[in-house]
């Protein structure tokens, strides 16, 4: 689990170097929401792949601290984290101290509905063994020259790989996103 607990704040930290870097305050409440919604998203990277894992029910998982029979308990804390992250929007939208931000921070509360569905459709995706690719097109001479220096390969090598995990590519939504590309990959079936 301290695995989990790192990643999450590791990418919490992100958020505060990029508000040290553009010199923007990041608040409390975003640090909150921030934590619980990346661990949230930790423990569906684990559940994921501990559940794709070629492992006996009682066998340990080489190398990563986990059993198989710890899949319940890290789906479990994952939704309920995902959900806490949710409350963590709620009660920043109703503190006194928003409404000194915002003219209308009731609006705020429509995303909220967003996050829930978002969350819950992730957890069931993951459930079903399925994958999301969402990445920027790598194309030379085409893409600007920061995908080119930070995106580590194309669609092509990234779709080989997955496929390779013993994925099958079930769809893709062309058009959806306008630099990048949106794929969709299921657990083949043995």
């Amino acid at each position: 689990m301290l695995d989990v607990v790192v990643l999450a704040c590791f990418y919490t930290l992100r958020l505060l170097a990029g508000g040290a870097a553009t010199a923007i305050g990041v608040s409390d409440w975003l640090l909150a929401f921030s934590v619980f919604f990346f661990f949230g998203l930790a423990m569906v990277k684990r559940y994921s792949e501990l559940r794709e894992l070629a492992v006996p029910p009682d066998g340990s998982a080489v190398g990563r601290g986990y059993f198989r029979s710890d899949l319940e308990p890290i789906g479990t804390f994952g939704v309920a984290s995902g959900m806490i992250s949710v409350l963590v929007l709620v009660l920043y939208v109703m503190s006194p101290e928003v409404r000194l931000l915002y003219r209308h921070p009731a609006i705020l509360l429509l995303l909220c509905p967003l996050f829930l569905y978002w969350i819950t459709r992730l957890w069931f995706k993951a459930n079903r063994g399925e994958v999301i690719l969402i990445d920027f097109q790598r194309i030379p001479g085409v893409s600007p020259d920061f995908v080119m220096n930070h995106v580590r390969a194309g669609q092509e090598i990234f779709t080989k790989e997955i496929i390779d995990a013993g994925f099958e590519q079930i769809g893709e939504r062309k058009g959806l996103l306008k630099e990048s590309y949106f794929v969709r990959f299921r657990r083949a079936e043995k």
